[in-house]
């Protein structure tokens, strides 16, 4: 009985390391009905494509903001919104960033800021833009990532950043590196979330930021290899010029500049930008949540879970990077 006792002790600490090293994919760890619920809405035609100062984007912002408040995050200001002004077509506007954080436990007063932007094309007066896709899919997980760590406390601060304007040329993402509610030099990382559910043909869900880094190469690696799935693969990528799926028809993209992780970028921040490549739904009215690859889209939100838990693991100068 001693030594069953022994073996069984054993096989607990081995299961443990084991966890540690490779942190397993449980649905358990998102609200997945309540992902869902956002993505859906965030992409109805209530919204309207939620294009900058219409009164769709103004439901999203609403939207947003309560989710924020239900998911108990911090405030910087009043009611999570932070405004700003820019000019684009020779026309002065307006946009806002909606910021909540969930303090670290080891360090505090090191951030993380999680991105996704919120605005979209709005309608042409005949169809709407829905924006599934680019980015509901992205701003719902920023939402469920905020949920998971206001109840598990991460080891650093974590900023979640609804952008604006970012279809207007990273209008919102600037404004915030231009005014930063922290120190500059206290941000260490941005995680940007961009295009997660339409990927079926390919199964793929890039991360493009490991370029320089080590470390993230070797979480991404780790992940992928515990997903054990073939419906789904986590890829490192799009760190350099070349086309998407529909280069034939596109110019190039610029994966550095594509996207709000391009302001971090520029300030020499670290960066993971996950996303998935260009499709044929993309800027286009079939962008909806009826067309969205709906079990992709669990495995790439998971994915990102279980990467930034591993992330939290690693010292500040284990994330410095030169991206």
């Amino acid at each position: 009985m001693k030594n069953i006792k022994l073996l069984l002790t054993f096989l607990s600490c081995l299961a443990f390391y084991a966890n540690a090293a490779f942190p397993q994919l449980s649905s358990n760890n998102i609200n997945t009905d309540r992902l869902l619920t956002n993505f859906k809405y965030l992409s109805s035609d209530e919204l309207a494509g939620r294009k900058p100062q219409t009164s769709g984007h103004l439901l999203a912002q609403k939207y947003i903001t309560q989710e924020y408040k239900t998911n108990k995050l911090l405030s910087f200001n009043v009611n999570y919104q932070h405004t700003f002004n820019y000019e684009s077509s020779r026309q002065n506007k307006s946009g806002v960033n909606l910021l909540g954080y969930v303090a670290g436990i080891k360090y505090p007063n090191l951030y993380w800021v999680v991105t996704a932007h919120y605005d979209h094309l709005g309608d042409n007066g005949r169809s709407v833009f829905n924006g599934a896709d680019d980015n509901a899919s992205g701003v719902a997980a920023m939402l469920a990532l905020s949920r998971y760590f206001s109840e598990h406390p991460p080891q650093y601060s974590i900023i979640f950043l609804a952008t604006d304007a970012e279809e207007d040329g990273l209008k919102g993402a600037k404004a915030f590196i231009t005014n930063p509610p922290v120190p500059i030099e206290a941000i260490v990382l941005n995680i940007n979330l961009d295009m997660l559910s339409q990927d079926a043909k390919w199964k793929t869900l890039y991360v493009a930021g490991t370029r320089d880094n080590e470390a993230f190469k070797k979480i991404v690696n780790d992940t992928n290899h515990n997903l054990q799935t073939n419906s789904f693969k986590l890829k490192r990528g799009h760190d350099r010029v070349g086309g998407g799926r529909l280069s034939n028809k596109l110019k190039p993209i610029d994966w550095k500049k594509a996207s709000d992780h391009s302001e971090f970028r520029k300030k020499n921040i670290a960066y993971l930008y996950f996303g998935v490549d260009t499709h044929k739904d993309y800027h286009t009215v079939n962008d909806t949540f009826e067309n969205a690859n709906i079990s992709f889209y669990l495995q790439s939100v998971n994915a990102i879970l279980v990467s930034l838990q591993q992330l939290e693991q690693l010292l500040p100068q284990q994330i410095q990077s030169n991206n």
